[in-house]
């Protein structure tokens, strides 16, 4: 693993355990056995190093997220595309996905004007199945919480030791909980 990587990888690590404020740039060199001064030839500071981790892997998920959006037939087959996504990255790199997702940072305001969000996309697979008629006509805003919230809190007992069981296995069960949710 190169240098960058491994400093952005301890760092996630510490800015979940203890946030971002209280993790110091010496607390992520040690953890990634390297001297303080190393993280400033990759990152202009701690805090450039929280925003470019954030962007960078948020943008990258929600290009994936809308692709798999735009592909599906159908909100279902969307939503089940979704969420099995996201909860593979979880379960794969649990850190990371909490970082971006579960543990607002308040890093969402350097992403670009445009960027395409959770609630933007989800709210277009609902009016998707709002217009097929598989999801109930309501406000796609509040919809796109409600679906968010049920993918998300699984993914928050998981972090918070609550549960203790790998997410995509429940991809069905939480596919078919948001569609009785919203059902017409």
């Amino acid at each position: 693993m190169d240098t960058r990587r491994k400093i952005a990888k301890v760092a996630v690590a510490l800015f979940v355990r203890k946030g971002i404020a209280a993790t110091t740039t010496r607390d992520i060199a040690a953890a990634a056995s390297i001297a303080e001064g190393t993280i400033y030839r990759h990152y202009a500071g701690k805090e450039a190093l929280a925003e470019e981790i954030y962007r960078s892997n948020y943008l990258a998920l929600h290009q994936e997220l809308d692709q798999i959006r735009r592909a599906a037939p159908d909100a279902e087959t969307a939503l089940t595309g979704m969420v099995r996504r996201f909860y593979t990255g979880f379960d794969e790199h649990p850190d990371l996905v909490t970082y971006m997702v579960i543990a607002l940072h308040g890093q969402m305001v350097s992403l670009p004007p445009k960027a395409r969000t959770t609630s933007m996309i989800m709210r277009e697979v609902l009016r998707q199945g709002m217009k097929a008629g598989t999801i109930r006509k309501m406000d796609a805003d509040l919809a796109a919480q409600i679906a968010l919230g049920i993918i998300l809190q699984p993914a928050k007992a998981v972090h918070s030791g609550e549960y203790k069981f790998p997410l995509t296995p429940i991809v069905p069960e939480i596919v078919a909980a948001i569609c009785r949710a919203l059902a017409p």
